[in-house]
């Protein structure tokens, strides 16, 4: 799944997996307490562990329901099928509704902030066509919950290949980029390759309620770094996944994510997130994916991870996150193992 994602571990999988493999065995239970895009929980299911995954925001929670719960295609027998539901989306009839109004070029924002170029005129109606849409199907009952959460993350795909943004949702560019001029389309989800055997669980919740009290046999953790809270920089692809309407704020359009706001994105905070969260394991292994780019530099954080018991590190240099897509620095990922006293 390519992905316009801060923190993304896609590039990571491969050291991370081998960690995992290194102390448990496959079959056991590894929880993913803080799963982004479920991309690093995937492969610990294709891998053959039992995943436990969950996020505070919903569309994480919307993206790993879709690719740990769902194995194969589901039916959506009131449509005709999967392929046929996708079409009907893409050939809705274009709205000029919220997203319209509030994220295009063409739009009348209600604060009365000029029109926040986020989506083509066309790519906007055609979101406002697909919410729609569901919300009509969803309020006739002929989606099951994972058939709507599917076509949700089918939907948050499609809309950010095309959005006109630098890397994340914070702020629009000013002038457009190539993908943002093709027209939206809803793809169908792959789901080659996938095991399931209805183990996997899902939940939505911040991490320090998720992991109190967990039976598994490894936490990975991948708490935010910097200092760019998520659920202020990705409100778009939040507002695709819960499917409301309310007045955007600012300039760049903000849903109120207060409620969310992160303890690791903060200098000041981080080190005690890290503590509360490590207080309620129970786990014997803890795997930990953070950067040199840190909020919490690495000396601190070994110091606290030796309080709950042995750590061992492991660096790797992966090419710098840039939001204009460069890569022509790298920066230095560690990966932290705690084996719990």
């Amino acid at each position: 799944m390519a992905y316009r994602y801060l923190g993304n571990k896609a590039r990571l999988l491969e050291p991370i997996l081998a960690a995992v493999r290194d102390r448990v065995p496959s079959g056991g239970r590894i929880a993913d307490p803080m799963c982004g895009t479920a991309t690093v929980a995937a492969a610990f299911a294709t891998a053959g562990y039992e995943v436990v995954a969950a996020d505070e925001l919903t569309f994480p929670v919307t993206h790993a329901r879709s690719r740990l719960l769902i194995e194969t295609s589901p039916e959506f027998a009131a449509l005709g099928g999967y392929a046929e539901a996708l079409r009907l989306l893409n050939e809705a009839e274009l709205v000029e509704g919220f997203f319209f109004q509030e994220y295009s070029d063409l739009g009348s924002p209600r604060n009365g902030s000029k029109p926040r170029r986020y989506f083509t005129g066309d790519n906007a109606r055609r979101i406002d066509a697909i919410r729609e849409l569901l919300r009509h199907w969803e309020e006739k009952r002929i989606l099951s919950p994972l058939e709507k959460g599917l076509l949700r993350h089918d939907l948050i795909l499609a809309v950010n290949r095309v959005a006109n943004i630098a890397g994340t949702y914070g702020y629009y560019r000013s002038s457009w980029n190539r993908a943002s001029l093709q027209p939206l389309r809803l793809q169908p989800s792959d789901f080659s390759g996938r095991r399931t055997n209805g183990r996997h669980i899902v939940y939505q919740g911040k991490v320090e309620d998720v992991i109190a009290g967990l039976e598994c046999d490894l936490v990975y953790l991948d708490p935010p770094y910097t200092k760019r809270q998520y659920a202020g920089n990705y409100h778009i692809l939040e507002t695709l996944a819960v499917g409301d309407e309310f007045e955007p704020v600012g300039e760049g359009g903000l849903r109120d994510w207060y409620a969310n706001y992160s303890a690791f994105c903060s200098k000041r905070h981080a080190l005690g997130a890290f503590r509360a969260v490590l207080a309620r394991n129970c786990a014997r292994w803890v795997l930990i994916s953070y950067s040199e780019d840190g909020v919490v530099p690495a000396e601190p954080l070994m110091e606290l991870l030796t309080e709950f018991g042995s750590v061992s590190r492991q660096d790797m240099a992966v090419p710098r996150f840039r939001s204009n897509g460069g890569r022509s620095a790298t920066v230095t990922e560690h990966l932290y193992c705690l084996e719990a006293a």
